[in-house]
């Protein structure tokens, strides 16, 4: 899976979490009722990307308007995993727990269909 792809897939998972648990930007995000894996992944990306301020803004203004700013969180993701192998290796990692066993292309095939579910069918495709 190339980088972009990854980065459009974390976008996605994101993207819908916010839309369907608004108040995951809260501090108290970890009591939502999400799957777990989304909320790990979710800190995540908010660990990795609090310690620049820019890509800090754009994770922020992404929480408030996860639709109008997907493709500017998908590139700051993409920078990120491309410069960062620790990161890469850890959100490699939490994208297998969506999708146990897959791998290369068909992992984002699966992912797909996994993100999907998590949301109850109601998976859009990333722009």
């Amino acid at each position: 899976m190339d980088l972009s792809s990854m980065a459009s897939m974390i976008t996605q998972v994101l993207q819908q979490y916010l839309t369907k648990n608004p108040q995951s930007a809260a501090p108290a995000m970890g009591q939502g009722q999400q799957p777990d894996k989304v909320q790990e992944l979710y800190a995540l990306v908010k660990s990795k990307l609090s310690g620049q301020p820019e890509s800090a803004g754009t994770l922020q203004a992404f929480e408030q308007a996860p639709e109008q700013h997907a493709n500017a969180l998908q590139g700051v993701l993409t920078q990120h995993l491309s410069n960062d192998p620790g990161f890469l290796a850890q959100v490699a990692d939490h994208l297998k727990k969506f999708m146990p066993g897959a791998e290369g292309e068909s992992l984002l095939d699966k992912a797909k269909g996994e993100i999907t579910d998590l949301f109850g069918g109601k998976g859009e495709k990333a722009a």
